[in-house]
């Protein structure tokens, strides 16, 4: 199935902002932005560049190794799509005719520099010598923060498919597992409720004294009973992630793990509330992190919460120096975690679709009101 994932009319109106006539493209995530469909060896071959070309009359052009040609005309969204035979040519190369077929190859052009190495942005300048070259990070930043409809559709079925998946293998779940045990269930559960669609899946899941290690695998670790557990996935369908965390505690919760939870879980709730547009991104963190410190909790990082989409982590990110204005449309992933110093590292993280109106929980399989025991 072919979908068409690029805002069209905002990327324009971006690039004529920034005064471009076109713009450059080789990350995974902007090149699937322009032509909906993602190359895994992009990811796994970093040298097998696949680029994306928008002017800004709205045209666009895939340029890929010869070797991915047949996928990228089966499955990509986009028509003109050209090849360069690898360890032969330079992938610029095809750019550059691109450039000059469009009558470009005298005009300021952005490249995402942010992901073209410098070897392959000098290849490019030798072989446009007469375009001016500079950045279009900030227009693809810009253009993506605000999700369609499609966009929206694709991240409530990640957010609910993930949420789903965690509470599946929670509910399977016996004091005495092993943490990878755990973990299984959950890919397992994700298979089944996506029927295989699910990708890029990866997880956390940590007990005990695991749970105040940031970004914990799992291991062989017996879920104890009497202890906190800190479960985590990330995972895409449709080309759109979720990133969600929940807590538990294994076999029975003490007054402990239920105070701090519910101190985790107030700020979380009032963190979600006040995504509504108009909000600024860095008075959000300056917001949680009093939050935070008036429950008498201490906290890790400067980042509560991201937008997610095509990417992991998107802008606006919810920090002290992003001075971004949310807006109706934007998703967001609230994680204010809070930390029981030397004990727990308490970490909800939720997607959140901010709207006019209020802000709407897509992750709504769990019920964050009480806290899920393992029995």
């Amino acid at each position: 199935m072919k979908r068409k994932v690029v805002n069209l009319p905002v990327l324009v109106r971006e690039m004529k902002s920034a005064g471009l006539d076109a713009a450059v493209v080789a990350s995974p995530e902007n090149f699937f932005y322009l032509g909906g469909w993602k190359i895994q060896t992009q990811v796994l071959i970093r040298d097998r560049l696949a680029l994306g070309i928008v002017t800004v009359d709205g045209d666009i052009t895939l340029v890929v190794c010869k070797n991915e040609e047949a996928q990228t005309r089966r499955y990509a969204s986009v028509e003109d799509v050209r090849t360069y035979a690898e360890f032969i040519d330079s992938p610029m190369k095809g750019v550059a005719a691109v450039l000059e077929e469009k009558n470009l190859a005298r005009s300021r052009i952005g490249v995402e520099r942010k992901y073209v190495t410098v070897d392959y942005h000098d290849d490019l300048r030798q072989r446009v010598p007469h375009a001016s070259l500079t950045s279009c990070d900030r227009v693809f930043d810009r253009t993506r923060m605000v999700k369609t409809r499609p966009e929206i559709d694709a991240l409530r079925l990640a957010a609910e498919g993930t949420d789903e998946a965690v509470q599946r293998a929670l509910r399977g779940a016996k004091p005495g597992d092993p943490e990878h045990k755990l973990a299984r269930g959950m890919a397992d559960a994700l298979f089944e409720i996506g029927h295989g669609e699910f990708r890029d899946i990866t997880w956390g899941v940590s007990s005990g004294p695991n749970t105040i290690t940031t970004h914990y695998w799992s291991g062989e670790r017996e879920l104890g009973h009497g202890e906190m557990l800190k479960i985590g996935v990330r995972s895409a369908i449709h080309g759109y992630y979720s990133h969600l965390y929940r807590l538990a505690a294994i076999g029975h919760a003490s007054e402990r793990h239920l105070t701090w939870y519910r101190k985790a879980r107030d700020v979380q709730y009032r963190a979600i509330d006040r995504l509504r547009p108009g909000a600024r991104a860095c008075d959000l963190y300056e917001a949680a992190r009093r939050d935070i410190e008036s429950a008498g909790g201490s906290y890790r990082g400067s980042l509560f919460g991201h937008s997610t989409g095509i990417a992991l982590h998107e802008n606006p990110r919810i920090q002290p120096m992003d001075e971004t204005v949310l807006e109706a449309g934007m998703v967001i992933a609230s994680e204010p975690r809070v930390v029981d110093p030397d004990y727990c590292f308490y970490h909800l993280e939720d997607l959140v679709l901010v709207t006019e109106k209020d802000p709407i929980r897509l992750s709504d399989r769990t019920n964050l009101d009480e806290l899920f025991v393992i029995r």
